[in-house]
């Protein structure tokens, strides 16, 4: 739950920066690119744990 809370604020703080530095939005989405990536990462080895 710690894990998902973590990331749902990361994911909240690119779109939150998106909106605020338009200018900036290829930043926004790498960041959030990058936690999708990282999300899935973490997932996929908690699964396989499992």
């Amino acid at each position: 739950m710690t894990f998902e809370c973590i990331v749902l604020g990361l994911v909240v703080t690119s779109l939150v920066g998106l909106i605020k530095n338009l200018r900036w939005w290829w930043k926004g989405l790498l960041s959030l690119g990058i936690c999708l990536a990282l999300a899935t990462a973490i997932v996929a080895i908690i699964i396989q744990v499992r």
